[in-house]
């Protein structure tokens, strides 16, 4: 009871199984386990006592069967994110429970956490760009739905982003897969596509891919939790990077403009296309690379922030400094992933909130 908000707040969950299993191990080991090895290790001195050691070994084994049927709903609940202020009251309520004469006093902290919870602006929906080195994984999330844009690479079929960042993330965070885009097939954007396939998301792939991933994407429109999500037209580049599956996603005040790793070609293209481009974030094209981010397509766009998603000290050297200077010309903040690491930004209302992981854990956080 006393790790419970411990729990909650690292591991995103609580164990419910874990208490019974505990009450029951601990005595076990102490009163049982240990002093039978006792006994059998004195009596091994004079007799052979294999088939005690089988009895004993068989009837745990018996145990740990009966154990290991609990229900995998009963084993684990994930809860979610928990907020550090809720773990520092939780703890003081406990102790104010435990130690002063009034308990009632307890409800002042009780009812301020409440108030906090209630009073506190909630976010409208949220973009996380994962750090996956040379490559790209985003997720956008609104009301416990995401909607996910590329895998990020995979190294020796067993390296997998996918599997190391992405799934834990939206097992961690009690979320459901509505919506899947690829936007081309180039390892360090597909390299985790089969690995999220068979996690069984495959069915989340069909708006947008309705026949298969090796074709472009459908141009369409649709509506993600009240969001507007829209691809736009490739007409045929013949190129992987040129026939990404671009994607604007918007709640009509905050937009994310999704670009795959296009080139100065296709921004021309979609400029010439007269869409409409502007966008409050931009995940900067080919990660930052000078074949891309033409002036005018800046200018069109006009990000207030823009995140380059590449490899600290990457063999390419994404994002190259010309296309940085393009950015700050016109005043766009610009976070890269390798630098900052996973970078997250909340919408709200009227603004927006930006958190990096090196921003909220700078001591521990592992840059190199």
């Amino acid at each position: 009871i006393g790790l419970l908000p411990l729990s909650l707040y690292f591991f995103n969950g609580v164990s419910i199984a874990g208490l019974i299993i505990n009450l029951i191990a601990i005595p076990l080991l102490s009163i049982i386990i240990l002093p039978f090895l006792i006994v059998f290790t004195l009596l091994s001195i004079f007799l052979d006592i294999s088939i005690l050691i089988n009895l004993f070994d068989t009837g745990l084994y018996v145990l740990f069967k009966l154990l290991n049927e609990i229900p995998e709903s009963l084993r684990w609940i994930t809860t979610g994110r928990i907020d550090s202020i809720f773990v520092v009251f939780t703890y003081i309520i406990m102790l104010m429970v435990y130690f002063l004469p009034y308990k009632w006093l307890a409800f002042i902290p009780a009812i301020t956490l409440l108030l906090n919870y209630w009073l506190t602006e909630k976010s409208k929906w949220q973009l996380h760009v994962f750090d996956v080195g040379h490559g790209l994984m985003a997720l956008i999330e609104k009301d416990n739905q995401v909607l996910i844009y590329d895998f990020g690479p995979s190294y020796f079929n067993r390296f997998s982003r996918t599997r190391s960042i992405l799934l834990p993330y939206i097992k961690a965070n009690n979320l459901t897969v509505k919506t899947a885009i690829l936007s081309h097939e180039d390892n360090d954007h597909a390299g985790g596509l089969q690995h999220f396939i068979d996690a069984g998301f495959g069915e989340t792939l069909q708006q947008f891919h309705p026949k298969n991933t090796h074709n472009v994407c459908e141009v369409i429109n649709i509506d993600f939790a009240g969001l507007k999500v829209q691809s736009f037209s490739t007409k045929g580049f013949g190129n992987e990077n040129d026939d990404s599956c671009v994607v604007r996603v918007s709640d009509n005040t905050h937009s994310v403009l999704l670009t795959g790793d296009i080139s100065k070609a296709r921004e021309a293209s979609l400029l010439a296309d007269n869409t409409s481009l502007k966008s409050t974030v931009m995940l900067s094209p080919h990660h930052g690379s000078d074949t891309s981010s033409s002036v005018n397509f800046i200018n069109n766009v006009a990000p207030q922030v823009v995140i380059h998603s590449s490899a600290y000290k990457g063999q390419w050297e994404f994002p190259k400094p010309i296309v940085v200077e393009r950015y700050n010309q016109i005043n766009a903040q610009q976070f890269t992933t390798g630098v900052e690491g996973q970078i997250s930004i909340k919408f709200y209302a009227k603004n927006l909130a930006i958190e990096t992981a090196r921003g909220q854990e700078s001591y521990w956080f592992i840059k190199d």
